[in-house]
């Protein structure tokens, strides 16, 4: 089966069939209570929000094994693990190297910032505060070309999940990351900055992510080839992603993405 682009845009709002008069003023979310974990040992986090889909055993074995060269314990989480809680709670587990392989949404699709897919499958009366106060949509993970030539929404309505944006990030996740590497493979998950500011303000020191979109072959090879630069050939990763990139260039399926990197260091907005 040939594989396909690794997302594209979907038709998601926020919405949901809710009356006004059952939110008061003073209404909040209700912060779960998370234990933060704690180690001397580095550790890492795969979400691989794609596995079920679009699986990929050698990306899998092939991150862990340079992550657990390099000192991390690593944790996998497939498709079924990626939740709007573990969202929530991400920075309190501590990982400092965060491998998210994910359906995303480019800018504007649910919210100004990029949005990425969730495994859970959409319902109105999930995460109700959640979707009315705008920290989770909804997305369907295909081209608007294949909505449109397959009937519209409808046809969909059982491929749609919630997804998560910045917002979400900036305002519901709990605690704060501790100097953490992210990387967003997905795409046009840097198509603008929003999403990668936020993870900054958020605690973490560098978000690496795509400013297009990018066939999954491409995506999962460069992103372990600057993987391998970075955690076994100790290059920084600004440096691999810029090195990578020079020799992929023009070799892509869509030729004008780029991956790039987005820093502490760079950022002077935060």
């Amino acid at each position: 089966m040939q594989k396909r682009t690794l997302l594209i845009a979907a038709i998601a709002v926020i919405v949901i069939g809710i009356s006004i008069t059952m939110i008061s003023l003073n209404f909040q979310i209700d912060s779960p209570q998370f234990e933060i974990m704690d180690s001397n040992t580095p550790r890492a986090a795969i979400l691989d929000q794609l596995q079920s889909e679009i699986p990929n055993e050698n990306f899998h074995k092939k991150v862990t094994e340079y992550l657990q060269g390099a000192g991390y314990q690593v944790d996998y989480y497939p498709t079924e693990k990626i939740t709007v809680e573990l969202y929530k709670k991400l920075p309190l587990m501590n990982y400092d190297f965060i491998v998210i392989r994910s359906h995303s949404l480019g800018d504007g699709a649910v919210e100004p910032s990029a949005s990425l897919f969730t495994g859970e499958k959409y319902t109105d009366h999930q995460y109700v505060k959640e979707q009315f106060l705008g920290y989770v949509g909804r997305g369907i993970p295909i081209l608007n070309q294949e909505v449109t030539e397959h009937g519209g929404l409808e046809a969909y309505r059982n491929n749609t999940y919630f997804v998560v944006g910045s917002k979400m990030v900036d305002e519901l996740m709990v605690g704060n990351f501790k100097n953490s590497t992210i990387v967003l493979a997905g795409c046009e998950t840097m198509e603008k900055s929003r999403l990668a500011d936020s993870f900054l303000k958020k605690g973490a020191s560098n978000v690496i992510g795509w400013n297009g979109l990018v066939d999954s072959r491409n995506n999962d090879g460069i992103i372990l080839e600057v993987l391998k630069e970075t955690l076994v050939n100790d290059v920084e990763i600004n440096l691999a992603v810029d090195s990578i990139m020079e020799q992929v260039r023009g070799k892509l399926i869509y030729e004008n993405t780029t991956l790039l990197h987005h820093s502490y260091f760079n950022t002077h907005d935060l």
